[in-house]
């Protein structure tokens, strides 16, 4: 008989493994929670670090565009000119 549900589909499952799918089940997720808890004060420092390269990139970035002000306003308008393009291309077929 095939289970209605997922809830189910466990039940039955529990039921073939003689009950301890449940107890495994339970014995990795306790397993995993102590690996995520474990990697969380290194994801805090990815996390700061990624925040610190991010803005030193915009910061570039932003220099750069003043810099070449008119070189940065012709790239955008070519950029939208193509979307607009593509879209309108689009509309059309």
């Amino acid at each position: 008989m095939k289970p209605k549900n997922f809830s189910e589909a466990l039940e039955e499952l529990d039921h073939l493994t003689g009950g301890d799918l449940k107890t495994k089940l339970e014995g990795e997720l306790r397993d995993l929670q102590d690996k995520v808890e474990r990697l969380k004060p290194q994801l805090e420092d990815l996390k700061g670090k990624v925040h610190e390269e991010t803005l030193k990139a915009k910061d570039k970035v932003e220099g750069h565009a003043r810099e070449n002000l008119w070189t940065t306003l012709g790239v955008v308008g070519l950029i939208f000119f193509v979307i607009g393009f593509v879209m309108g291309w689009r509309k059309s077929d």
